[in-house]
């Protein structure tokens, strides 16, 4: 999925490319440009930590063409003992 995702942004003109799963955007496993390195230190001191209003230059990796390329489940969110069970069932 990383090769995949690195792959996508190689390619692309975007600034960030960012997967969409479970009909959320996934800014930590997302691709940025370097271009971007100037604007978060300004941000991350102002407190303004949220990555989806970095830039509006951005590609979507819509959930149907990761699902058409990976099988299971691999931007499960996993924060728990639970979820890391559960995410053990998809490999």
């Amino acid at each position: 999925m990383l090769r995949y995702l690195a792959g996508r942004a190689s390619h692309s003109a975007a600034e960030m490319v960012v997967p969409r799963w479970n009909g959320k955007l996934q800014m930590l496993c997302a691709s940025y440009a370097s271009s971007l390195l100037p604007r978060f230190e300004p941000r991350i001191a102002a407190g303004r930590l949220n990555l989806q209003s970095l830039t509006d230059d951005l590609e979507i990796i819509e959930e149907d063409a990761l699902r058409a390329q990976f099988s299971g489940e691999p931007l499960m969110n996993v924060n728990t003992p639970e979820e890391l069970r559960e995410a053990a069932r998809h490999l």
